[in-house]
């Protein structure tokens, strides 16, 4: 199952708090990889006893074109009894999803399926980004994606916004004995990014940083000497500058995006899920809708709905729905056309202009 409205992080912390039985498939997906790890580990300390339960049940597959086919090593782990443990762990790494055939995939996924009907087994499966995409919003549509969504809990854990991040960050500062505030944690984020394996390995070096000047508190001035800038560190940029509609921002974000070599249709993905939003409140509110039913119709937060709001404001419904139908037009010659990608996402950042 997939559900694109589904908090991954809320949906596994309430299962796991459960007294509930675990079991069934998880997939564990997405640009985040610190929470993947992070909650494969919170199933383990749920399931796994201790180092002498794991021997009998925490069994370990993994992708290997030497072996045989995994959905058959699936299905014998799965008929191996737990000993020490109501529920055996089967955890999943490398799969080779891609390389498997058409046969050998619905064996895999019917395996999975069959997990759910077993109150004895949770499978769990990490898969990154480059196995199974999910920054492109037209993701969910692959054959593969859903073929995954049909057998298992597909739990996605894409890159955390800024306002989840900024009080995280100051947790772990203050695991480490730092005091860190809002506007310092903020300007971190802003510095190196939204990955949060980035963003605990940087706390860990201001930590030793202050520790060893002898200070209790990290301030912004410490981030910009200790830490190394990244280009994508202001992570809202593109989507910042088409709300406020100014091109020469959103091109200087692209342009910025290109250098690091970030994928231009994950890019073009950004900028289509923006419009789409404005033009979503457009209509909204040309029907009337008060802010609680627009919350609850498009499941924004009321924190995004505002900045929504105010990014609609700036434009007119039928420039927005002009925008949407331009980028229709581009995602369509995209896809099929050997037009330059550049050409195409540089004339639809141009059209927020001139709408």
């Amino acid at each position: 199952m997939y559900d694109a409205n589904r908090d991954s992080a809320k949906y596994l912390n309430e299962k796991l708090k459960s007294e509930a039985p675990f079991f069934g498939a998880y997939l564990l997906c997405g640009q985040e990889e610190y929470l993947k790890r992070h909650y494969l580990s919170l199933i383990r300390q749920k399931l796994i006893a201790d180092e002498s339960a794991a021997a009998f049940d925490h069994i370990r597959l993994r992708g290997d074109a030497a072996a045989a086919p995994l959905s058959e090593r699936l299905e014998d782990a799965m008929a191996t009894l737990a000993v020490f443990s109501p529920t055996k762990l089967i955890e999943i790494s490398e799969p080779q999803l891609k390389d498997m055939k058409r046969a050998e995939l619905e064996a895999f996924c019917a395996a999975l399926a069959d997990a759910a009907q077993r109150q004895d087994t949770a499978i769990v499966m990490l898969l990154g980004e480059e196995e199974l995409q999910t920054a492109d919003y037209r993701a969910a549509q692959g054959t593969l994606f859903r073929a995954l969504a049909d057998a298992a809990q597909l739990l996605v854990f894409p890159l955390q916004p800024r306002a989840k991040l900024v009080p995280w960050c100051q947790r772990h500062f203050a695991k480490l004995g730092i005091t860190a505030s809002a506007a310092a944690a903020g300007t971190l984020v802003d510095t190196v990014g939204r990955a949060m394996d980035t963003l605990d390995a940087e706390i860990g070096k201001l930590c030793a940083y202050c520790h060893a000047a002898g200070r209790d508190t990290v301030n912004e001035s410490d981030i910009a000497l200790v830490c190394p800038r990244n280009p994508e560190g202001r992570a809202f940029g593109m989507s910042d500058a088409i709300l406020n509609r100014q091109v020469d921002g959103a091109l200087t974000e692209y342009a910025l995006a290109k250098r690091d070599r970030a994928d231009e249709i994950q890019i073009f993905g950004q900028i289509m899920a923006t419009l789409l939003d404005l033009y979503r409140i457009s209509q909204a509110k040309a029907e009337g809708l008060p802010p609680a039913k627009i919350t609850a119709l498009f499941h924004y937060k009321p924190a995004r709905l505002s900045v929504l709001q105010r990014g609609a404001a700036n434009y007119t419904k039928e420039e927005l729905q002009a925008l949407v139908r331009l980028g229709m037009q581009t995602d369509w010659q995209l896809k099929y056309t050997m037009a330059p990608k550049q050409m195409l996402i540089e004339r639809l950042l141009c059209a927020v202009g001139r709408a």
